[in-house]
């Protein structure tokens, strides 16, 4: 069964929130930046070995989310980073534009 649909789960935020039942988890600035580094480093490790299997061949949506994915900044946009800057996961265009 090809998976067209790829959900990547961020799982940090500013403040955790009372109402969330989300995995997710607020850090000091400090630790913040070391624990994004090593998720995101596994992040790409796992969909690498997904890759390289051709299990993202059929990929065309990729949903970001979890905590809050843009407290990552604009500079770990890796959603379009991780599939779209490794040649064996790049897809044709969408037929629909």
């Amino acid at each position: 069964m090809a998976v067209e649909a790829l959900y990547l789960h961020i799982p940090f935020c500013r403040t955790r929130c009372a109402y969330c039942d989300f995995d997710t988890c607020a850090l000091a600035p400090a630790a913040f930046e070391r624990e994004a580094t090593r998720y995101l480093a596994a992040l790409e490790r796992r969909i690498d070995e997904f890759g390289a299997r051709g299990a993202l061949a059929s990929v065309r949506t990729v949903y970001i989310g979890g905590g809050t994915p843009t407290v990552l900044g604009a500079d770990r946009d890796h959603g379009h980073q991780i599939l779209h800057q490794r040649p064996r996961y790049r897809q044709a265009p969408h037929p629909y534009g």
